[in-house]
């Protein structure tokens, strides 16, 4: 993910999860982007800005993460990350070869 997506990204978290404008920003960045590469290790095919079950486990995510509990997300989002895996279609045989070097 790039750098201007990592910070739409903790925008719409600030928002949507109502972290109150004092919390500081970089720490909320760090959160979306190991949440980010969290969901991504476990979903490699989907793309983050345009997933909106990811970015709602992403949400989630980063709930846990700032509260320091992400042991406690894998263990009670484990069917909802199962369902978005299995929902995920495989890349076709051109996708999947357009991403070979």
């Amino acid at each position: 993910m790039t750098a201007g997506q990592i910070t739409e990204l903790v925008t719409e978290m600030r928002a949507d999860l109502q972290i109150p404008p004092y919390f500081p920003e970089l720490t909320l960045q760090r959160a979306v982007e190991r949440g980010v590469e969290f969901l991504q290790s476990l979903n490699p095919v989907v793309d983050l800005s345009e997933d909106l079950t990811g970015r709602g486990l992403l949400g989630s995510y980063v709930l846990y993460d700032i509260n320091h509990r992400t042991e406690e997300f894998q263990h009670n989002y484990s069917w909802d990350i199962l369902r978005w895996q299995m929902l995920t279609p495989a890349p076709t045989e051109e996708e999947a070869t357009q991403d070979e070097p």
